[in-house]
């Protein structure tokens, strides 16, 4: 997801976003990912697959 869409995003609210709103916002997507990431260590995940996504996202046991 680029800066780029997250304005846009945002734009189609109709929500403005302040200075250094953007940086935040990002700062929060790279905290979600390294979770993400760890999660899959911790499950001995080497390939995160579609069926495998539940590990990533940390929900228990659930098939997509």
């Amino acid at each position: 997801m680029t800066k780029k869409d997250i304005k846009q995003i945002f734009k189609n609210e109709g929500v403005q976003l302040g200075a250094g709103a953007l940086e935040v916002i990002e700062d929060e997507l790279r905290r979600s990912v390294k979770t993400m990431s760890a999660r899959c260590t911790l499950g001995n995940v080497k390939r995160l697959t579609p069926e495998l996504i539940w590990i990533a996202l940390g929900k228990p046991n659930q098939f997509v």
